[in-house]
């Protein structure tokens, strides 16, 4: 079973990753970029702060920024050094297969994906503390699912670990969401600070 799993992962990988053309190449490479995302974080920090107070701003960026850094250091910290499962760019079954971007092949191991678990970490607290006061909010999960694929685009992650970082992210954020409103009721709400 395990390895008609890891078989049909690296078939849709290859389908996927075979999709591409120069334009797609240089915007998925651009997409893959953390530091593309630099002033989307640091607008919505700005945006925590003026429309939610100081306080309740620092609270939800010390959540959001405690779920990513969980959702990093178990796919990073445990699940990569555990499993040990080469990336498709470093597999030597698949070598000559993989469509690489500007020679980027990422680390050595790629189970599960740090990028696809961040990133849905972010999206998913953030949707929750935003839910309520922004309709539109929801437009963080396709980013979210964008920046996850980019990484089979660039030829760095397989399907798998897209879809188990992700689940650890989710879970992440909606984990540092419930904690924090645990922390804000207890020591916030007394300043009249309303979820």
């Amino acid at each position: 079973m395990t390895e008609y799993i890891n078989e049909l992962d690296k078939q849709l990988f290859l389908w996927f990753n075979g999709l591409h053309n120069d334009f797609s190449d240089q915007f998925f490479y651009f997409i893959t970029q953390s530091k593309t995302w630099v002033p989307l974080y640091l607008i919505i920090a700005l945006v925590m702060f003026w429309k939610f107070g100081w306080k309740r701003g620092l609270l939800m960026l010390a959540a959001i920024g405690a779920a990513v850094g969980l959702a990093d250091f178990i796919t990073s910290g445990i699940f990569k050094p555990w499993i040990q499962r080469p990336r498709p760019s470093h597999a030597l079954d698949l070598e000559g297969l993989v469509h690489l971007v500007n020679n980027y092949k990422g680390g050595q191991f790629g189970f599960m994906s740090s990028h696809a678990s961040n990133t849905m970490a972010l999206a998913s607290a953030l949707y929750l503390f935003w839910r309520k006061t922004f309709s539109w909010i929801w437009v963080i999960f396709p980013w979210a699912i964008l920046v996850a694929y980019s990484r089979i685009a660039v030829g760095v992650h397989y399907p798998g670990d897209i879809v188990a970082g992700m689940t650890v992210g989710a879970l992440c954020g909606i984990n540092m969401y419930l904690v924090s409103k645990i922390i804000e009721q207890k020591f916030l709400s007394k300043g009249h600070i309303h979820p």
